[in-house]
């Protein structure tokens, strides 16, 4: 026995998915099913509408720094350093292995032997970095468009093809 849906259901899932994606065990007899669909379908749409997804290998980095409780500076040290954030615990000290460094220590004594001084001059936090990507990612493509307008010959008009 199949129940008849309200116009505001129907609207949302013609709007959400194209036709043909609608299957009937959606609409029959029971509330929940259908009602469980919907709100799968609205929280879908709406979850990474806007966002910027920072990209998997900045992700590492960030997860490192939360899970170590590392700051801006050890991470920066750690990436100029060439350390692999999924290597970390394999690093850090434990109760069973005090002959190890704390992980903070450790990538300061390392840093500290390569570089020859104890911190980076200019810390850069890594979101910082993604959104400066972004920006000078930003900007090329605007010069790149600016540049395909202009007049071939050099006269500095606009062209219009």
């Amino acid at each position: 026995m199949v129940t008849q849906m309200s116009t505001y259901v129907k609207t949302v899932f013609a709007k959400a998915h194209p036709v043909g994606l609608l299957q009937p065990w959606m609409f029959a007899g029971s509330t929940p099913v259908w009602h469980s669909v919907l709100t799968k379908l609205k929280a879908d749409r709406y979850s990474s509408v806007g966002k910027k997804k920072i990209p998997e290998k900045y992700q590492r980095w960030i997860g490192a720094r939360k899970r170590y409780h590392l700051s801006h500076a050890h991470i920066q040290m750690a990436r100029e350093l060439g350390l692999n954030p999924k290597k970390f615990g394999s690093l850090d000290s434990t109760k069973r292995q005090p002959r190890k460094l704390p992980l903070p220590e450790f990538i300061e004594e390392l840093y500290t032997k390569h570089f020859k001084k104890n911190r980076p001059e200019n810390v850069r936090f890594i979101e910082q970095m993604v959104r400066d990507y972004r920006k000078q990612k930003h900007e090329r493509k605007i010069r790149r468009i600016e540049k395909k307008n202009i007049d071939p010959s050099g006269e500095g008009e606009e062209w219009q093809q």
